[in-house]
C-alpha cells in the first residue's frame, strides 16, 4: 500500500485537489443559501409579529378641502386624511399559529403571546386568547426533552407531527 502511495502520488494529490475544488464551491453555496434562508425568515417573522400588533387600513375616507388661488386662478384640492384602521381577528389568529413554525424565535414569542394573553382588553377575543394558548402549549411541548431527543436523532418532522396531534386534542 505505502509502495503504491509512493509510485502515484502525483494522482492521489490531484485527486484530492479535484475533490477540494468541487467540495468547497459546494459548501460555500450551501452556507451562501443558509444565510438568505435566515434572513428571509427572521424578516417574515418580524413581518407577522408587525400584522399581529399593528392595524391595517380597512377603509379610505379622504375629505377634500378645495380652494382657489386668487393669483393664478388654480384650484387646488387638499387632502386630509379621515381613513379608518382595524385589526382583523381572523389574521390574528392565523398568524398566531403560523408562529409556530418558527422554533429559532420561540423564546421571544413565549413572552410576546403570554402578554397579550395577560394583556386587559384581549378578553373580549376568546377565539384569539384560545389560539395563544394552544400555542404556548405547542412550543412548550416542543421544547421538553422528548422532543429535543427526537430531533436530536434528525427525527424533526416525527417531533412536529408529534407535538401538533398532541395539541390538536386540547380542548379550551
Amino acid at each position: 500500500m505505502i509502495a503504491y502511495i509512493k509510485e502515484n502520488w502525483i494522482e492521489i494529490v490531484s485527486i484530492i485537489l479535484a475533490f477540494f475544488g468541487l467540495v468547497i464551491p459546494i459548501y460555500r453555496y450551501l452556507i451562501d443559501k443558509g444565510l438568505q434562508n435566515r434572513d428571509i425568515r427572521f424578516k417574515t417573522y418580524h413581518e407577522f409579529i408587525k400584522k399581529l400588533v399593528q392595524a391595517e387600513l380597512v377603509e379610505t375616507n379622504p375629505i377634500r378641502a378645495i380652494s382657489k388661488d386668487d393669483i393664478t386662478g388654480k384650484t387646488e384640492c387638499q387632502v386630509i386624511e379621515g381613513n379608518r384602521y382595524a385589526t382583523m381577528q381572523d389574521r390574528q389568529i392565523a398568524i398566531i399559529f403560523e408562529l409556530r413554525n418558527f422554533p429559532e424565535y420561540f423564546e421571544v414569542t413565549k413572552r410576546i403571546l403570554t402578554y397579550f394573553q395577560n394583556q386587559e382588553g384581549w378578553e373580549k377575543y376568546p377565539r384569539i386568547i384560545s389560539e395563544i394558548r394552544y400555542t404556548l402549549t405547542y412550543i412548550d411541548k416542543y421544547q421538553s426533552c422528548w422532543q429535543k431527543f427526537l430531533r436530536f436523532f434528525f427525527l424533526k418532522r416525527l417531533s412536529r407531527a408529534w407535538v401538533s396531534l398532541s395539541v390538536g386534542k386540547l380542548k379550551y
